[in-house]
């Protein structure tokens, strides 16, 4: 069969089925091939990835789903977490849902796009896919993913990736007795009033900069937290927020509980499932401080919060120390399953290799050998006495000569030293480091970076700024919501959703 390949191929064995095309994998063979590190031929991996775009591309650009389900936060290429995912929650007789951030960060996105594709082709009506802001070139080429699969592939292949990507559907329906739930990877737009205008989205084509598709991928929710010692009148005017610029993204906005409320009352729902942020405890509930606690208090008597986000990759980046967390929806209840993280294969970050990392500090070790050798030889040359030495002698031009030997070898040692600073930076970061290191670290010795406190808020502090778009990166700060950047009503120039940004198609 077409997709079986290197997984074990599609022959006889427990396991094996035909999907409703007629190909024929073994997904447990699969499986068990991607677990042990197994590398598919890249002929395989393109084939699969066409298989799975041409199912969808059949779908609308929201799927209409209904329990009993689970959703799926960001894996970000924690494959070995994303096995223990789909051995505990994927039931073919169900459906799954995940809402994007397949890749990035960690080290094994390739893997979970190729396994993810496998059971797509297998399995059309169980397992969804949605896209996230991470399925596009900008921040694949910004962060790991195209770096993975130049190493362990080819370019070719990274654009087949890129080609599937622009086929995941935007959104979901989830039409339950509960009421419908909206799930997509980021949030909500004002350039959406209903979910007709995002079907009208033309999505096959790289995430715009600015739009609603753009919205849909980048946008988040006004955090509660913004709200914290708000007086009364001041709670009100936070109730009041709409659509603010995202300081912490640069792209997309920040919907406050006045948009939330339109878009769920306008689209008869009931809350919205979203992804996109990191959750200490793998999710976070977000009632926009209406809550209901007394009768006859400001909450109101909601069965659901507004919004939940769900965050599916536990200890993010080796460094958040968060819980993973799914959504289990059935026509009875909405509930969570929380999850630590699995061991996984040790990788080095960067791409690098025993050879590459090491290689700095050997050839800083030789060039310090060298440089005291020639330094020995300098000294030696005259007997370190250098008050009668004519200039035009042989021996004042070997003694120029051996100067300036030494001055090349210690300019290249501190080259070398720095290369040597940013590879430990970056085994010692892990998934923290996005190409360049933080701001915050900058200066810091390996052994002071090692001390770091491997905490939840030291690892959103640090990781900030890759919370930016590309696009700002060297132009603007991430910032974190606060107490007051809500009170901006619109962006500088003129709407919330630009951000001095431009349609793909205008670049």
């Amino acid at each position: 069969g077409g997709g079986g390949g290197g997984g074990g191929g599609g022959g006889d064995g427990d396991g094996e089925r035909k999907s409703e095309s007629g190909t024929s994998i073994n997904i447990e063979k699969l499986t068990s091939f991607l677990r042990a590190g197994g590398r598919l031929s890249e002929s395989h991996v393109s084939l699969l990835l066409h298989h799975a775009a041409d199912i969808l591309r059949q779908e609308e650009n929201i799927v209409y789903l209904y329990p009993p389900m689970t959703v799926v936060g960001d894996i970000h290429g924690q494959f070995y977490d994303l096995l223990s995912i789909l051995e505990h929650d994927f039931n073919a007789d169900e459906r799954i849902l995940f809402m994007g951030d397949y890749v990035d960060r960690g080290s094994f996105g390739v893997e979970c796009v190729v396994l993810l594709s496998a059971y797509k082709i297998m399995y059309p009506r169980a397992i969804y896919l949605l896209r996230g802001n991470h399925e596009c070139r900008t921040l694949t080429e910004q962060f790991n993913f195209k770096a993975e699969c130049l190493q362990k592939y080819s370019e070719e292949l990274y654009d087949e990736f890129l080609s599937f990507f622009n086929t995941l559907p935007l959104a979901s329906v989830i039409e339950s007795d509960h009421g419908s739930f909206f799930a997509v990877h980021g949030g909500i737009s004002e350039k959406v009033s209903t979910t007709e205008d995002i079907l009208e989205i033309d999505r096959f084509q790289e995430i715009p900069h600015r739009g609603a598709f753009c919205d849909l991928m980048w946008s988040d929710p006004l955090g509660e937290d913004t709200a914290e010692g708000c007086p009364p009148d001041e709670l009100h005017e936070w109730w009041g927020v709409d659509y603010v610029p995202n300081p912490t993204r640069g792209v997309g906005s920040v919907f406050g509980y006045t948009a939330v409320e339109r878009f769920l009352e306008d689209n008869m729902m009931v809350a919205i499932i979203r992804a996109h942020e990191t959750a200490r405890e793998g999710y976070q509930e977000n009632w926009m401080c209406k809550k209901p606690t007394t009768n006859d208090g400001e909450g109101e008597m909601r069965k659901f919060p507004f919004i939940y986000t769900v965050f599916s990759a536990p200890n993010y980046c080796g460094w958040y120390d968060n819980q993973g967390a799914v959504v289990k929806i059935t026509d009875e209840v909405l509930t969570f399953r929380q999850f630590t993280e699995q061991p996984q294969p040790y990788v080095l970050p960067k791409n690098l290799n025993g050879v590459s990392y090491s290689l700095p500090f050997v050839t800083e070790k030789l060039v310090a050998f060298i440089g005291a050798f020639f330094g020995a030889l300098l000294d030696a040359s005259d007997g370190g006495d250098e008050t009668d030495v004519d200039v035009a002698s042989p021996r004042a031009t070997r003694r120029t000569m051996l100067k300036s030997k030494v001055k090349a070898l210690s300019r290249m040692k501190l080259l070398l030293a720095g290369i040597g600073k940013h590879n430990d930076a970056a085994i010692t970061l892990g998934g923290l480091y996005g190409g360049e290191l933080p701001q915050e670290v900058q200066g810091l010795s390996s052994s002071k970076l090692q001390a770091l406190s491997r905490d939840y808020s030291v690892a959103k502090e640090l990781d900030l700024q890759n919370e930016l778009s590309p696009r700002f990166r060297g132009r603007k700060r991430a910032v974190s919501q606060d107490s007051e950047f809500w009170k901006q009503k619109e962006s500088e120039g003129g709407g919330v959703s630009g951000h001095e940004g431009v349609d793909s198609a205008d670049e």
